[in-house]
């Protein structure tokens, strides 16, 4: 599988050697508030974590954003987000995960929230679960069943610090900082089980998956791919300097690197 790498500001990467192929031009097109953490996207919609705010964003004409509204301040910054039809999941570190209706987009509410086991970090949701990075303590499985009250069904504790996670059906991807890349079987998510690991990266600080195939931030300024078409066993098929980064999206056949 061939796959380009876009460092943001920078250029696009081939892994075949990860030659430079061509230096895009990227033109800003608007801009949209102050310091951002998160961001999502749905439709033509824009969910920004903007400091402590949740703010909904129309992008129907993207030269002419409009606010749609905003929620009040949550406790903290957010970090992450992953929406999921009418509710938003929120990661705030030290104050845990925050679930917010966007039922009413001009109005975006707070209807319930869980303090986390360390510090919430990343989020995933699948089904009626949400599966949240919790730093030193692993990985957290909660269930969402009821938006107002999320209930901690099983902590995996892992041997290093758990910043970021992709999932892929049964099978969950955990950037585990020193501890590597962890896989995680949640087929039976109140036992979640780790079968699989790749520790020789050091510092994994975020992941993404596209089928057979995984990305991995590594902060000590790597990009790596590796073959994840045995789980059980992780494969590193290439890496790439990449000066500090910090987060990572796949599109199509294409990596974005901020």
């Amino acid at each position: 599988m061939k796959m380009r790498i876009l460092v943001m500001a920078c250029a696009i990467l081939s892994t075949v050697g990860f030659a430079v192929t061509a230096t895009p031009r990227l033109e800003l097109v608007s801009q949209w508030g102050g310091t951002a953490g998160a961001v999502a996207a749905v439709g033509t919609t824009v969910l920004l974590g903007q400091g402590p705010r949740l703010v909904l964003i129309d992008m129907a004409v993207p030269e002419a954003p409009v606010e749609l509204g905003r929620s009040d301040p949550l406790p903290g910054v957010i970090l992450d987000l992953a929406v999921d039809g009418a509710y938003v999941y929120a990661v705030t570190s030290i104050h845990g995960l925050r679930i917010l209706s966007i039922a009413d987009p001009t109005r975006p509410i707070e209807v319930g929230a869980l303090a986390p086991s360390d510090a919430a970090l990343a989020v995933v949701v699948q089904d009626d679960l949400a599966y949240v990075a919790d730093r030193y303590a692993g990985l957290s499985v909660v269930s969402i069943a009821d938006k107002t009250a999320p209930e901690l069904q099983a902590v995996l504790d892992t041997p290093g610090a758990a910043e970021d996670l992709a999932i892929d059906g049964d099978l969950l991807y955990l950037a585990d900082r020193n501890g590597g890349v962890r896989v995680v079987d949640v087929s039976v998510p109140s036992q979640p089980r780790e079968i699989g690991a790749l520790e020789t990266i050091r510092d994994a600080y975020a992941i993404e998956t596209s089928g057979d195939i995984a990305c991995v931030a590594d902060r000590g300024g790597w990009l790596h791919t590796l073959s994840i078409t045995a789980p059980q066993s992780p494969v590193l098929l290439a890496s790439v300097p990449v000066e500090n980064p910090t987060d990572i999206s796949i599109l199509d056949d294409t990596v974005y690197v901020s």
